[in-house]
């Protein structure tokens, strides 16, 4: 997909992984500009309550688990693979 993401809520006619995508990337926006207007000190309590709260300890917005997932999904949606159940050699093949 190139060009801005519109989110502008429920769009029968896009199917619902391409929605599922708009809203994931535009996820992915709002936190960066989130993290980018706080403080050094309210990151720092923003991480320790993602930690507390059993999202991981490995960057507390989980930006790069959050961006493979994202190309992992514009690279199917792009091949119009099966959603949203893949076959699971083409699973085993992009673990690898």
């Amino acid at each position: 997909m190139s060009g801005p993401v519109v989110v502008s809520g429920v769009r029968p006619s896009v199917p619902l992984e391409r929605q599922l995508l708009a809203e994931l990337k535009a996820a992915h926006r709002l936190l960066a500009m989130a993290l980018d207007c706080m403080t050094p000190a309210s990151q720092a309590a923003f991480a320790q309550r993602s930690e507390l709260s059993g999202l991981g300890t490995e960057g507390a917005t989980r930006h790069h688990e959050r961006a493979a997932v994202i190309a992992r999904a514009e690279s199917r949606v792009e091949r119009r693979d099966a959603w949203p159940f893949p076959p699971p050699e083409l699973d085993a093949a992009e673990a690898a």
